[in-house]
């Protein structure tokens, strides 16, 4: 996803899709869902808007982008809720965050989306692309601009039968300026978050009697550039992570 409004996708022989289907704003966040007839791609904007479209493999046809009818809060003076990060539970349904701290469900499995309100932050506003899910840790990030990262129980998100999900623990704030990538290690329960600076900050996750939550700083990887890292990805023994330039950077 990119700041020109527009999203794209490659394959192994190069780039098979450009588009453009929020109305002059960014595309913040993104989240692919892959199945046997193709792929869905599902894109939030600052337009206040939310869309899931097919990816053929070798084409893309901007008229099938489907609008899946974001609730979003305006409170006036051109101040208009934004989806800032995406992740699918299942085909049909995925979990939502916004800038005005607010966690949603959608289920999209019918013509009329039915959206649910999960969680509203006081205090916290979530940075773009900063929704992450662990299945095996059962815990749901979400980064925010003030440098903390919200903790939710998964289980609690996904169930229709809890009106509002756990918010379990903040971390941080971890450093100045907002979280944008953030990756699990699952297999240390640890989470890595990305900051505007150029470095990725490694924190242990420590589940205690009572459900409770604590966290523990491990380390920082700093690199010798001052970019803002906006995603992270982990590929064999090395994390990866893009910035707003386009340049890519690994960590071991």
């Amino acid at each position: 996803c990119a700041e020109d409004r527009s999203f794209r996708a490659w394959d192994r022989d190069g780039l098979i899709a450009v588009k453009r289907g929020h109305e002059g704003k960014n595309v913040r966040s993104i989240a692919v869902q892959s199945a046997e007839n193709g792929v869905t791609v599902i894109t939030g904007g600052d337009d206040a808007a939310l869309k899931s479209c097919p990816l053929p493999s070798r084409s893309f046809d901007r008229l099938h982008a489907r609008p899946l009818a974001f609730p979003a809060e305006d409170r006036g003076g051109g101040n208009r809720e934004a989806v800032r990060g995406i992740q699918l539970m299942g085909a049909e349904r995925a979990v939502v965050s916004t800038d005005f701290g607010r966690i949603f469900t959608v289920c999209f499995s019918e013509r009329i989306p039915k959206w649910k309100l999960r969680h509203q932050s006081k205090t916290l506003r979530y940075s773009p692309n900063s929704l992450e899910i662990s299945r095996a840790m059962n815990l749901i990030a979400v980064g925010a601009t003030s440098g903390e990262t919200a903790l939710f129980n998964l289980s609690s998100v996904e169930s229709n039968m809890v009106e509002k999900a756990d918010h379990l623990w903040t971390i941080g704030p971890a450093f100045r300026g907002l979280v944008m990538g953030i990756y699990f290690d699952e297999e240390e329960s640890s989470v890595y978050l990305a900051d505007p600076h150029g470095s990725l900050h490694h924190f242990k996750l420590i589940t205690r009697p009572c459900e409770e939550l604590h966290w523990s700083r491990c380390r920082v990887l700093t690199s010798k550039f001052d970019a803002i890292l906006t995603t992270v990805v982990c590929l064999e023994d090395s994390l990866y992570c893009g910035d707003r330039k386009g340049n890519i950077m690994s960590f071991r």
